[in-house]
């Protein structure tokens, strides 16, 4: 619990009547208090997972490919959702996050540590990928309702953020 004291970003902003509050600030105050105060750290480690293409446009004979900023309100709607929904994760060393063929019950977003990445047959685990300080699991099982392919352990102590399903479906 004290882990969830001292890393929730959200912590001040944890009711209704105080994200009315938030939604009442001017808008570029909001976006570098998520962007620059309170994620910036989430935001440099994922960016390329928050990075949605427009789309091409042909401009003579090279393709351009555009995203989506911060400039888009669409974009920028998804996100501040999306931060106001993040909750802390950690999980100890050799700890199984989510068993092959189980289903997500959320996006976890892992910033600190290692996660191994492997299957099991005749109830032998084996490990084939190893990440470090940058993980996400769930985030394609849960958008188009899959279960886990694989199975996703701790290999060393972990933490990062996560979002629950509800909360991330009803963002989509």
């Amino acid at each position: 619990m004290e882990f969830k004291w001292n890393n929730d970003r959200l912590l001040a902003i944890d009711d209704d009547d105080e994200k009315d509050k938030l939604t009442q600030l001017p808008v570029h105050v909001q976006d570098k208090l998520m962007t620059n105060y309170l994620f910036a750290e989430f935001l440099n480690i994922f960016t390329d997972f928050f990075k949605v293409s427009k789309g091409k446009a042909m401009l003579g004979a090279n393709k351009i490919r555009s995203f989506y900023t911060w400039n888009d309100e669409i974009y920028r709607d998804f996100m501040i959702n999306l931060l106001l929904n993040l909750e802390p994760y950690m999980e100890n060393k050799n700890v199984q996050i989510i068993k092959e063929l189980e289903e997500f019950s959320q996006i976890i977003f892992i910033q600190k540590g290692k996660v191994a990445v492997g299957f099991e047959i005749n109830r032998q685990k084996s490990y084939c990928l190893m990440f470090k300080d940058k993980c996400i699991i769930g985030a394609y099982g849960l958008t188009w309702n899959q279960r886990a392919a694989f199975n996703y352990t701790s290999f060393t102590f972990v933490s990062g953020f996560f979002i629950r399903k509800k909360n991330w479906e009803d963002i989509l």
